[in-house]
């Protein structure tokens, strides 16, 4: 449908001018299927790619692109994948080859694993 496509191209506009950090960010947030804390996001994004004292910052970049929706609760914040995004993110995701390892990395933080696209 045309308009899946722009969506489509909108969203690879979006990707495309994004970090390499946070891109890497971006596909590996979509393992959450919901909201998600910065404790949980640092799980599944440190590794030597990602410096876990970076994971703030990119979560914060990422809303900041409309990219990630950010809810302050109490002293943190929850983060969530719109729907939409969260699909283009996990195709991203499964097209890198990370996924396995993004699911053993969420297993680890104590979260189910997250659908197939």
């Amino acid at each position: 449908m045309p308009r899946h496509q722009t969506l489509r191209a909108t969203l690879d506009w979006s990707y495309e001018r994004l970090l390499p950090q946070e891109q890497v960010a971006l596909r590996r947030l979509a393992i959450f299927d919901c909201c998600f804390d910065e404790h949980s996001a640092r799980g599944v994004l440190s590794d030597p790619d990602v410096d876990i004292h970076d994971v703030l910052d990119l979560l914060t970049s990422l809303a900041a692109k409309s990219l990630l929706n950010s809810h302050a609760l109490g002293t943190g914040s929850r983060f969530q994948l719109l729907e939409t995004t969260r699909a283009y993110a996990l195709e991203k995701l499964h097209a890198s080859g990370e996924s396995t390892v993004s699911e053993r990395r969420r297993a680890k933080v104590g979260l189910s694993t997250a659908p197939e696209v």
